[in-house]
């Protein structure tokens, strides 16, 4: 089946079993939205649902790499089954989610609790939900998940911000204050990098 083809039987699939509509072609639902039967939350956004997918396949690095993400080839390999529509509804529930603690929370607060989960890494912590997803029970659950998972994120980033195949993103800058050599670890470079995959897996057993 060529991928439109798959692409239009998950958009059916999404809107008969939950009511959302994906956004095949960006502004198909405008007349839609113009008349009021369609509500902007009921449209999954296509670039979010592409990346979401990836995470799906616990590439969260690669939904981070925007050029590389949507050539044809890449894309028509990522939607190739219709059947896991369900697993990527579960994907999108998760990112709302998160997106919806990162509008409500202060940048400083968030950081306390979380580290870089929300600013940077959203799509690496829904991989990290992928792995707690037992189909239609999960979704009930997606509250609980997405919560358990961030409780554990600052040790993640602890972790592999120590691990030796991640020195690549240390940096370093000199303090203005003491003049002194200071490092820092840029995760903004790492959840878009070639470890964090692998990472996710590692430490987010089921």
């Amino acid at each position: 089946r060529s991928n439109d083809r798959i692409q239009i039987e998950i958009q059916n699939a999404i809107y008969n079993y939950y009511g959302y509509f994906y956004e095949r072609k960006r502004g198909e639902y405008e007349d839609g939205l113009r008349a009021g039967y369609i509500h902007r939350p009921q449209i999954i956004d296509r670039d979010i649902f592409i990346r979401l997918c990836n995470s799906c396949d616990y590439k969260p690095a690669e939904a981070k790499r925007f050029k590389h993400l949507f050539k044809e080839d890449n894309f028509a390999e990522t939607l190739s089954n219709v059947d896991r529509f369900k697993e990527y509804f579960f994907a999108f529930k998760c990112y709302e989610r998160l997106t919806q603690l990162h509008s409500d929370g202060k940048k400083n607060s968030m950081l306390e609790l979380y580290g870089y989960a929300l600013e940077h890494g959203i799509y690496a912590v829904v991989s990290a939900c992928m792995r707690k997803y037992k189909g239609d029970e999960s979704l009930k659950k997606v509250g609980s998940i997405v919560d358990s998972i961030l409780t554990r994120w600052k040790r993640f980033e602890s972790l592999v911000s120590r691990r030796p195949d991640n020195k690549l993103y240390m940096r370093s800058y000199i303090d203005e204050g003491s003049g002194g050599v200071k490092q820092f670890f840029n995760f903004r470079d790492y959840y878009k990098g070639q470890t964090l995959d692998s990472d996710v897996l590692r430490y987010f057993k089921r």
